[in-house]
């Protein structure tokens, strides 16, 4: 049996040990605290995968303070991970398929489904705050776009790039309850849309109210949008900055969205002929109108359909500084 004398040692040892491990996990916060406000500062991905890598307590400050997340391969994480390490998710760049797809070396039916991110950002709360979303080479659906309108409260900007299985239903879906939509870029995407009749007016989604819109991109899509719908789209959005529009707007509609935007930096032309054979005087006027409302472009695209008598029309944009083509 213990004496006296040593059971209170024992019982001191035990009431130190036990302060000590209390100041080192205080020490341990006071660290982690420390690291964040230092993290912050890091944008780098490569800088903030090699702090993660430095030890547990880097590891998780490195989690909490990540908001710009990439996965190159969506099979190579859940997206329940993803959603359990980076709880203050704000910005997604999503891969699907590998990059010899965009050279049809891709089977149909591969696979890469945005459905299981699409259900997981729906129940997680992680992805409660996400306002960034970039999907490259994935298979969508109108169902998985549309339960991302309805269940990201926060969400803004949406770019799709080289992806297929979704039609104009999903777009009028993001446009009727994306109310703070600032982006939506379409760019080289194969729609499901099969026939003309079939395609959805989904500009006319859009809030009737005054919109945030800063970037609107549509070359991808092949059927015509309500071109009073698009003007009026156009002229409810004072912030926007880059349109690209499809090759069935014309250079005589194209002028009139011109009027309703002057602040464009990014132009990308639809169809640079008029529909109906124009008088030969046509084209300077074009040009004069053309200068005086893009005095602050800065790159220009598009052209698929190009008029040789338009082509002067470009030249006087930007006299002093020549826009990028």
């Amino acid at each position: 049996m213990m004496s006296e004398e040593e059971e209170e040692g024992e019982g001191e040892e035990q009431e130190k040990r036990r302060a000590g491990d209390a100041a080192a996990a205080m020490w341990g916060q006071i660290l982690e605290n420390v690291v964040e406000n230092v993290l912050q500062f890091l944008t780098c991905r490569r800088d903030r995968n090699a702090a993660s890598l430095v030890c547990r307590s880097w590891h998780r400050a490195e989690a909490r303070t990540r908001g710009d997340v990439f996965v190159g391969n969506a099979y190579a994480v859940s997206p329940g991970r993803v959603a359990q390490r980076f709880p203050a998710l704000r910005s997604l760049l999503l891969k699907g398929k590998p990059r010899f797809a965009d050279f049809n070396l891709v089977p149909p039916g591969w696979g890469a489904s945005l459905s299981p991110w699409a259900q997981s950002a729906a129940s997680s709360a992680s992805f409660r705050s996400l306002e960034r979303l970039t999907l490259k080479r994935l298979s969508l659906s109108d169902a998985d776009l549309s339960l991302l309108a309805r269940s990201l409260p926060s969400f803004r900007d949406l770019t799709l790039l080289c992806c297929d299985g979704f039609g104009t239903p999903a777009l009028a879906a993001l446009a009727e309850h994306s109310k703070q939509l600032r982006v939506l870029d379409l760019i080289d995407n194969d729609l499901a849309d099969d026939d003309e009749d079939d395609a959805v007016d989904w500009v006319s989604r859009f809030p009737a109210a005054a919109t945030s819109l800063e970037s609107l991109s549509f070359e991808c899509v092949a059927f015509a949008v309500g071109f009073d719908a698009l003007e009026a789209l156009v002229a409810r959005s004072p912030r926007l900055r880059r349109l690209r529009v499809n090759q069935h707007v014309s250079v005589g509609q194209l002028r009139r969205l011109l009027a309703r935007a002057p602040l464009l930096t990014h132009l990308g032309t639809g169809s640079f002929r008029p529909a109906p054979a124009p008088p030969r005087a046509r084209p300077r006027r074009a040009a004069v109108r053309l200068r005086r409302r893009l005095r602050l472009l800065t790159c220009l695209s598009g052209f698929r359909d190009l008029a040789p008598d338009y082509l002067p029309a470009i030249l006087p944009v930007c006299p002093t500084s020549p826009p990028s083509i």
